[in-house]
């Protein structure tokens, strides 16, 4: 999780390098399971920045549309799929309105 907040944090870095390594570094682990899901809990974080939170809910977003359009993804991640269902609406109500 310390991992995919840093990286989601430094995607907003105005240094290009930075920013480029950061957006490499979720692409990476984009393959893992249990990303979306740990993304979600980074969202619903009041430990994490509200930037850091807003950012991970937009990266969030793109990354499950991304995801459903892949049939793999829709045969392998049941799990996500699940979590994601269950606690998306319950956690979007919880979290501040900027988030």
């Amino acid at each position: 999780m310390a991992e995919i907040t840093a990286a989601v944090g430094a995607t907003l870095s105005p240094e290009a390098v930075l920013r480029r390594q950061a957006e490499d570094a979720l692409i990476r682990l984009a393959a893992s399971p249990g990303f979306s899901s740990a993304l979600l809990h980074l969202v619903e974080s009041p430990a994490a920045a509200p930037h850091v939170r807003q950012a991970a809910a937009v990266y969030l977003k793109n990354h499950t549309g991304r995801l459903y359009q892949n049939a793999n993804w829709r045969a392998e991640a049941v799990a996500d799929r699940a979590t994601l269902k269950a606690s998306l609406i319950p956690i979007m109500l919880r979290v501040p309105v900027l988030v």
